[in-house]
């Protein structure tokens, strides 16, 4: 282990947690694992035919028991519902069901609304308004642990950070707001980045060793705006999130390591 290196230890662990911390942290491990998710849609479709193909592959669908999937189940909200409102007062169309949905109006498309605008409290609900109930995830995480598992957490929900910006302006004006260094950006900027900070720093108060983070980032072959600008905007954004975790694994580490044998 090296100090710019956090590691997590791998005693304990049941032998596909173990693998997955090897492929992390670059420890020689005996498999390359992959996961395959598939959109509800195609579950609703082709039904039987698709789960019969599932089964084939355990490796890349683990667990999956004949049976257990309700096809016509099409999950989270974007996905079921032709509209729908998240937290952040973005009214969200789905054209098909079983496709995630977009966003298609943004409460700030004009600045003015900015002062009076207030983000939803993401300690108490998520994006779309399930509440957290922090005393059960503990429970969880705890659980996980004692069953050789990583302590999991939740993390942020997919387009936490660059695609809420224009989920919140729509995507010409954030572009606009770039190219012109609108100063209002800051503002917005700050404003998203402290909520997912305190989901953050929620989980990792409880100890979580793994959490999730998901944001469209760029087009097929470039970033959407120049690299000064994503340096400036968007890249102390991450630098601050990865970071609290990055600290947090250290010292976890540190504590692991200095254990008596």
């Amino acid at each position: 282990m090296t100090a710019d290196r956090p590691m997590l230890s791998l005693e304990g662990r049941n032998e596909t947690v173990e693998n997955e911390l090897r492929v992390i942290q670059f420890q020689h491990p005996k498999w390359i694992p992959a996961r395959i998710g598939l959109l509800s849609g195609t579950w609703q479709k082709y039904r039987e035919d698709v789960e019969e193909l599932v089964l084939r592959h355990p490796q890349v669908f683990p667990g999956h028991v004949k049976g257990s999937r309700d096809f016509d189940d099409l999950g989270h909200v974007t996905y079921a519902s032709e509209e729908c409102m998240d937290t952040w007062g973005c009214r969200w169309e789905n054209l098909a069901p079983g496709m995630v949905g977009q966003a298609v109006t943004h409460p700030l498309e004009d600045w003015s609304a900015l002062d009076t605008y207030r983000p939803p409290d993401l300690l108490a609900i998520d994006d779309w308004g399930v509440p957290h109930d922090w005393d059960a995830i503990a429970r969880g995480l705890d659980a996980a642990e004692e069953r050789g598992n990583l302590r999991r957490g939740g993390g942020l929900y997919h387009g936490f950070m660059f695609m809420r910006l224009y989920y919140l302006r729509g995507f010409e004006n954030l572009m606009i707001d770039v190219a012109t260094a609108d100063p209002r950006l800051d503002t917005l900027i700050e404003m998203v980045l402290d909520q997912n900070q305190r989901v953050i720093d929620r989980y990792l108060s409880l100890g979580v060793e793994y959490m999730s983070f998901g944001d469209d980032l760029g087009n097929q072959i470039n970033l959407p705006i120049s690299p000064a600008a994503w340096r400036h905007y968007m890249g102390p954004c991450y630098a601050q999130m990865y970071g609290a975790c990055r600290t947090a694994t250290s010292r976890r580490s540190s504590r692991t390591s200095s254990r008596p044998a």
